[in-house]
């Protein structure tokens, strides 16, 4: 995490998602499946979302699939984006990485 004083902020104008993920740290090449795979298993879908008694389903279609594929190109390859973005200030101070959710197998967490 990024405080707001160690940015340039938002540009004007510009776009942004907020997301967050299970992993804090996304590996390319070793997360995920590959593209190739992926188009091969999951080129067109249906969602079906069930909440509160309401079920709500939705089909994407391969064109759709490969519209997300290329804008997740886009957005993590920066010589492919060229979209304004939060930059932060040279002299922000190191992240600090959050504890892990869980114990590492070498470590005793209770000091055992």
């Amino acid at each position: 995490p990024t405080l707001t004083e160690h940015t340039y902020g938002i540009p004007g104008l510009a776009e942004f998602n907020i997301t967050t993920f299970d992993k804090q740290l996304f590996e390319g090449g070793k997360d995920g499946v590959p593209v190739t795979q992926f188009m091969r298993d999951f080129a067109e879908f249906t969602l079906v979302l069930e909440y509160d008694g309401l079920t709500v389903q939705r089909k994407f279609t391969k064109q759709e699939v490969q519209g997300q594929i290329d804008l997740f190109d886009r957005q993590t390859n920066p010589s492919k984006n060229q979209a304004p973005r939060i930059v932060r200030r040279p002299d922000a101070p190191p992240l600090k990485e959050p504890p892990l959710p869980f114990s590492l197998p070498w470590t005793n967490p209770q000091g055992k």
